[in-house]
């Protein structure tokens, strides 16, 4: 998939809902955002929650203001959450908490989901889809679900993912009318 007509990189955003800066999590995501966007690797905006730490609790914090609008303003976003206790992050749904009904209506939005087993991912991916549904998140394939143990096999596993459903994610990003994206 090559990027669509009048998309910028710079509209791809990475979302980190990992409580560890740096994180296998962190790497995952950004993977799989390149390779939505291949003609224009490394040109990724990335948001990671654990810089912002207890600041996600203050209602005024104006670094986490600006994380809102990163995020808001994406045509693309790509949400990425470790699983604990059998769910998405505590950290990632006080962010997404923090956005307005609509803030993601013209958003492209792809959930990647890193678990240790296959049954806490799909529960995590769940959850965390219906949350993204509800802040207005386009989600119009899969999440990228990746267990642990394959990490070290991640381009493959990307490849294969993108392969499939990487059309889709640009198709739906060509059909936005451009100035949904701007008007926002």
């Amino acid at each position: 998939m090559s990027v669509p007509a009048g998309f910028s990189m710079t509209d791809v955003v990475v979302l980190v809902g990992n409580p560890a800066p740096g994180s296998r999590t962190c790497t995952v995501a950004k993977v799989v955002a390149e390779g939505l966007a291949p003609d224009a690797p490394g040109a990724v905006t990335v948001v990671e929650l654990a810089e912002h730490g207890a600041a996600l609790l203050a209602s005024e914090d104006e670094a986490v203001f600006r994380a809102q609008q990163v995020v808001a303003g994406a045509r693309l976003l790509v949400v990425a959450s470790p699983v604990y206790k059998a769910s998405f992050t505590g950290v990632l749904k006080l962010f997404l908490e923090g956005l307005e009904p609509t803030a993601l209506e013209s958003t492209v939005v792809v959930p990647v989901v890193v678990s240790a087993s296959s049954a806490h991912g799909a529960l995590a991916d769940l959850q965390l889809r219906i949350v993204l549904q509800a802040v207005g998140g386009l989600l119009p394939v899969p999440s990228f679900l990746l267990e642990e143990h394959h990490f070290d096999h991640l381009p493959q596993y990307v490849g294969a993912w993108r392969q499939r459903f990487g059309p889709v994610v640009g198709a739906v990003l060509d059909g936005l009318r451009p100035e949904e994206a701007t008007a926002r």
